[in-house]
């Protein structure tokens, strides 16, 4: 299985490397771990599994269908080396992305009424609540990483799933997450500054206007001043 991400794949959410990638988590997810625990050598630490991230699960071979990790929160438990949590960003990407592709599809080729479109909308609901616990479940139990593969790749996973959230709490409960990956440099600043923009405007009702010309640091800036 790929879990290869490309910057233009995130940032246009409609591009997905893989096409046969399933979208349903708990099957990607036991792949992981099945993978994991295959390889009886792995090491804990930070430099071993930064070094295999990119190449220890991509295969679709022993996949165990009915692998099932439970709880989320027990997904998020299961999370104890950097290889695991950046696979598992991986995966809350790549779910979202796909989902979304398949209500397009199903939009464009069967229309609004019908049972295909309303189908496919109903699983990217379930996988946008699901994806949402799985980012404030991440975020509660281990911060913000210092190791830059995974705070990075969260960071990507944590602004992908809050472009599909309207609920204010859950953007004050994240708000702190945001700020510190932004000044860790694992958030992209047009993302921070798009974050920001959303945050305001359901506090406050409006968007806030900015004048022309200006610095997205300027952007962020009065829109940090104008939140807290």
């Amino acid at each position: 299985m790929n879990l290869e991400i490309t910057q233009q794949d995130l940032r246009s959410c409609i591009r997905i490397t893989n096409k046969n990638m399933k979208w349903i988590f708990l099957i990607a997810i036991g792949t992981l771990f099945s993978g994991c625990q295959s390889s009886a050598g792995e090491s804990n630490t930070d430099e071993n599994t930064d070094k295999t991230e990119l190449s220890a699960h991509n295969t679709d071979s022993n996949v165990d269908t009915k692998f099932d990790l439970g709880t989320i929160e027990e997904e998020i438990e299961a999370l104890n080396t950097s290889s695991r949590m950046i696979t598992f960003q991986r995966l809350i990407i790549k779910t979202d992305m796909e989902v979304h592709k398949e209500q397009t599809n199903a939009l464009q080729n069967h229309g609004v009424n019908s049972a295909e479109y309303k189908g496919a909308t109903a699983i990217v609901e379930q996988t946008n609540r699901e994806n949402l616990a799985r980012t404030v479940g991440f975020v509660s139990k281990y911060g913000i990483s210092d190791n830059q593969s995974v705070g990075r790749m969260q960071a990507d996973a944590m602004w992908l799933v809050m472009t599909h959230n309207s609920d204010i709490e859950v953007y004050q409960k994240l708000f702190p997450a945001f700020e510190e990956s932004w000044k860790m440099e694992y958030l992209d600043p047009t993302a921070f500054a798009a974050f920001l923009h959303d945050y305001y405007h359901l506090k406050n009702g409006e968007r806030l206007e900015m004048k022309n010309p200006y610095r997205t640091e300027d952007e962020i800036k009065t829109l940090l001043k104008a939140l807290k």
